[in-house]
């Protein structure tokens, strides 16, 4: 009895003074706790996901081995359908794409194209390598996924255009009875702005979202001068708006993107540390 004791001292006292050296050996446990309990969810969530329910998987960085992203999709989701991203938790030590797949798999039964993004965690990456990964999974969902339905066009008229199918119209027909489900739509539709406009903004800068917006503004009046337009029309004018904005974005998130294949870097900011 006396040994045992002993034994289990010195192992408490040699994981005491490995904690302290180190914080891998805490890393490690926190990995472990998480991974299991992300594996009890996951099983509970199973019975949920829809048979249908497709799984494409894709890498976003060509570069890079642990760059890769699902899509799931069920049958007859369009191609302009809301897209979810969800990059999963675990405090960049722990966590891998697989663990919530079967809940995207449910939201994507509902109608949704989600993308699930894997991203390399502690100690086999160190900041801010996961956060320039998934950058890049943007740029790649946004510019280069195709079919996606994050076209700047397409956010621009799904949010409001001439028609009664938008959802600013929608959101206040609908805003008493719906009012989560427009709130959480809304916040979907600020995240791919933001993405948009951040993009722009960083690659062409201010300035040149005002030279190219005159460009685009001084062709449109040239064609009002030629008589090839008329301001008599204003859903026309609206749809010509969205048009010239959704280029304006367009040309700002493909310079990005073509500046990060030139150059090697992501588009994040440097942090000093």
């Amino acid at each position: 009895m006396r040994k045992l004791v002993i034994a289990l001292v010195l192992v408490a006292a040699t994981a005491a003074m490995a904690t302290m050296l180190s914080p891998w050996p805490g890393v490690y446990v926190i990995r472990a706790i998480f991974d299991s309990g992300a594996a009890a969810a996951a099983a509970k969530l199973e019975k949920h996901v829809p048979a249908p329910v497709t799984t494409e998987t894709m890498r976003y960085d060509a570069a890079d081995a642990d760059a890769v992203l699902d899509i799931y999709r069920a049958p007859g989701t369009s191609a302009d359908a809301p897209t979810i991203v969800w990059v999963h938790g675990g405090g960049f030590v722990s966590g891998r794409r697989g663990d919530i797949a079967n809940y995207l798999k449910v939201l994507a039964g509902q109608g949704f194209a989600v993308v699930n993004v894997d991203y390399t965690t502690a100690p086999e990456a160190t900041y801010p390598t996961p956060v320039r990964q998934v950058m890049r999974a943007l740029d790649f969902v946004v510019g280069d996924g195709g079919g996606l339905g994050l076209g700047a066009f397409a956010l621009l008229s799904a949010t409001y255009n001439p028609t009664s199918w938008n959802f600013v119209r929608w959101a206040r027909s609908n805003w008493t009875d719906q009012m989560p489900l427009a709130v959480f739509l809304g916040l979907l539709l600020a995240v791919a702005y933001m993405v948009y406009v951040v993009a722009t903004i960083r690659s062409i800068g201010a300035f040149g979202v005002v030279l190219i917006a005159a460009i685009f503004g001084a062709g449109l009046w040239v064609l009002i001068d030629w008589g090839v337009l008329t301001l008599a029309h204003p859903s026309l004018n609206l749809w010509l708006g969205i048009l010239v904005l959704s280029l304006i974005l367009g040309i700002g998130l493909s310079w990005s993107i073509l500046r990060q294949r030139l150059s090697g870097q992501a588009s994040v900011d440097e942090i000093e540390g």
